[in-house]
């Protein structure tokens, strides 16, 4: 979460900064791993004042990044999201169900 951002455009200028600092590769036991990201932004109050649904809408807005093609970023987007609202709902349900019989589910959205 950023705090105190007094203009949007600099949100886009800190994003850029952290996907500079991961497009060198990371060392860990003499191996190169690469980092891709996929970053969801939804801002208060503008997409809303309570912050469960700002975590959810940005990550809503994660996912439709991940859809598009990785490693970007993108902004909460409500007309999107209305349409997506149904598919979400129904991946919230099944989880729950499973969980209560006890099975994992994995969900790849096309």
């Amino acid at each position: 979460m950023l705090n105190n951002i007094k203009e949007p455009h600099h949100i886009d200028k800190i994003i850029q900064r952290v996907f500079k600092d991961f497009e060198q590769p990371l060392k860990i036991e003499g191996i190169d791993l690469y980092v891709k990201l996929s970053i969801g932004i939804a801002i208060y109050p503008d997409d809303s004042n309570e912050l469960d649904k700002l975590i959810k809408y940005a990550d809503t807005a994660m996912y439709q990044v991940k859809h598009t093609g990785k490693n970007n970023y993108g902004y909460f987007n409500k007309k999107h999201y209305e349409i997506v609202k149904p598919k979400y709902y129904l991946r919230k349900k099944c989880y729950v169900v499973l969980k209560k019989i006890n099975l994992n589910c994995f969900i790849k959205p096309k």
